[in-house]
Parts: structure tokens; sequence; C-alpha cells
């Protein structure tokens, strides 16, 4: 009894503000949400930083981990948009990595964008890996795309003189 007493007293003490709202952290986007329903999907030519000069200061294009973004291309249309989403298999659902046949030279950078916030993935196409990373430069478990002559085809058509 008295502890009901109590709680009353301290809730009829400290009444909260009727002005106020109890506002709830924003849900983090989800990874199925990147890279299944972007808002937009940027293309780049991606390359390995240790193949081109250090940045300076007026250097302003993308970087993603150890990678450059030294080339932009058009933006993928929402009919790409679904076609690479839906071959999208989430980090529970994918196979381990074939063995590499190849020291990882990235060709293609996709930049996946959900609001204000992006994931970025870098694929080699010589040999079919994937490397993800996050907004904060982080590394990512992304899952994997399927479709190498798909992200070939919209490779070529985002970037025509490749």
């Amino acid at each position: 009894m008295v502890n009901v007493l109590l709680s009353l007293w301290l809730v009829a003490a400290n009444p909260p503000d009727a002005g106020s709202t109890v506002s709830t952290p924003a849900r983090p986007v989800a990874l199925a949400d990147f890279f299944q329903k972007p808002d937009r999907v940027e293309v780049f030519e991606a390359d390995s930083k240790g193949s081109t000069p250090p940045p300076s200061k007026k250097d302003r294009r993308p970087r993603v981990g150890m990678f450059l973004f030294s080339k932009q291309g058009k933006d993928l249309n929402p009919e790409d948009i679904q076609a690479l989403g839906a071959t999208w298999t989430s980090p529970a659902a994918t196979p381990p990595y074939p063995e590499m046949r190849c020291a990882f030279n990235p060709d293609l950078g996709l930049r996946f964008w959900r609001g204000q916030e992006w994931a970025a993935v870098i694929i080699c196409f010589t040999c079919q890996q994937m490397i993800f990373y996050d907004a904060r430069n982080e590394q990512l478990d992304g899952g994997r795309f399927n479709d190498f002559a798909l992200m070939g085809r919209l490779y070529r058509e985002a970037l025509p003189q490749k």
C-alpha cells in the first residue's frame, strides 16, 4: 500500500509536461531497405587508392574505404534499381565467397541512398567479389548481388566509354 501511495505522490509532484512529446529514435535503415528499396543509386568507376596519386586538397572525388570513385556515371533508373535489388541476398542467405581469382581490382562502385543515409558496394568483375561500406566508412557484411551480367550492363550504360 505504501508503494502505491508513493508512486501516486511522485506522479502528482512531477506531472509530465503536457506540451512535450516523447520522441523515439528513428529506426536505423536496414540493409534490405538500402539494397532492395533505395531512393536512388549512383554509379561510379571505382579504383584502388594505391594506383592513384595521393589526394590533394582540391581533389574532392568521393572515396570509400581504400577505394576512390574516380568517375561518376548516370544514376540508375527505377527499373534497373528494381532489377538489381531483386538479385540481392542478405548476409544470412549469402553462401561463402568462392576462392579469390585476383587481388581485388575494383571496377564498379554503387552508392545506395535512403533519405540522407547511404551504403556503398565496390565490385570487382574479375574475381566477382564485393566489399560493402556504410556512410561512416566502415566495412559491412552486406550480403551479395548475384547477377554479374546485369551489373556489367548497368556499368556499361552508366559509363559508356568503358
